[in-house]
């Protein structure tokens, strides 16, 4: 008596193996995991404002202030590497040494590639530097750090029991928002799961 023979196929598993990773990889990008968010902090100057509120003192004294070295890129790719690279080293010298006399001045013109640009800025947001972008000119400097006194401070103990209310409750808000986040990240993946175990268990009624 020949034995038939029946394939069975466990539909759970094709769903686990084949889609789940590719949903996963979906639902991973469409929350922005991975994407590369930038910023950079920049303040300009507004040259046209009432002169008791003009910035033009200040800016004169930056400038004047310091003895700058000026960096002119030239579009050669390899040239501004070379110069980013001086620069870079200047830059490093003169926080190492607290220079307050010296400084660097990045001038960007029409023949400045971006990724220059970009390390330029980069340059600028070193370690104990200062930095101020006015127009196409980018002024790096080192200031010694103020001295801050400290002061000992006497505070009612209503204020103490209102900050602490304050500080769980922007603690509370804070991880209820992230719940919500995670939870709308994983919505599409418990539900592939509970379509995997439903697709399982029929096909372990029917068999």
């Amino acid at each position: 008596m020949a034995r038939l023979k029946i394939k069975i196929f466990y539909p759970a598993g094709f769903v686990s193996i084949i889609l789940l990773p590719i949903f996963c990889i979906w639902n991973l990008n469409l929350t922005g995991r991975f994407d590369k968010v930038g910023a950079i902090d920049v303040g300009y100057f507004y040259h046209n404002e009432a002169e008791e509120y003009s910035s033009k003192k200040f800016l004169e004294k930056i400038k004047s202030a310091r003895i700058y070295n000026e960096i002119v890129f030239n579009g050669n790719e390899i040239n501004d590497r070379a110069i980013l690279k001086r620069a870079e080293i200047k830059v490093a010298t003169i926080v190492n040494s607290r220079d307050t006399i010296n400084g660097v001045l990045f001038k960007l013109t029409d023949k400045v590639k971006y990724q220059s640009f970009v390390s330029a800025i980069d340059i600028s947001q070193y370690k104990e530097i200062q930095s101020i972008i006015d127009g196409d000119n980018i002024w790096i400097f080192y200031t010694k750090p103020a001295e801050v006194k400290s002061h000992d401070y006497f505070f009612c103990g209503t204020n103490e029991i209102s900050r602490k209310i304050e500080m769980n409750s922007e603690k509370t808000e804070a991880f209820q928002q992230f719940l919500q986040e995670k939870t709308r990240s994983f919505l599409l993946l418990t539900i592939l799961f509970l379509l995997m175990c439903l697709f399982a268990f029929r096909k372990i009624k029917f068999l």
